[in-house]
């Protein structure tokens, strides 16, 4: 956890921002050992990790079945949704989901 910059985990929702940009490798290494670190405190399987990394320079695909990348402009997190302003600020804005 030394490279981040913000963590947090509402209910069943987490987010991560970083220091510095992570390799794919990196970050299928950090959620793996993110994983059995909490396979080791709850003694069991029970809660399943995914991961989606916010990257506006790349298109969307899956790296792996727990892993995807998101190539849009912008990137949502429970009722936020981030993106980056002309002048290269990280800001967010409310973000309504299709179903609500």
């Amino acid at each position: 956890f030394k490279i981040m910059k913000n963590f947090g985990i509402y209910r069943d929702d987490g987010i991560c921002v970083t220091n510095k940009r992570m390799s794919k490798k990196d970050i299928v290494k950090w959620l793996n050992d993110f994983q059995l670190s909490v396979n080791k405190l709850i003694e069991g399987y029970y809660l399943q990790f995914t991961a989606s990394i916010w990257n506006v320079d790349d298109i969307s695909y899956k790296i792996s079945n727990k892993i995807e990348t998101i190539g849009n402009n912008t990137f949502s997190y429970l009722d936020m949704e981030f993106f980056w302003s002309d002048d290269n600020k990280l800001n967010t804005r409310v973000h309504i989901k299709q179903n609500q």
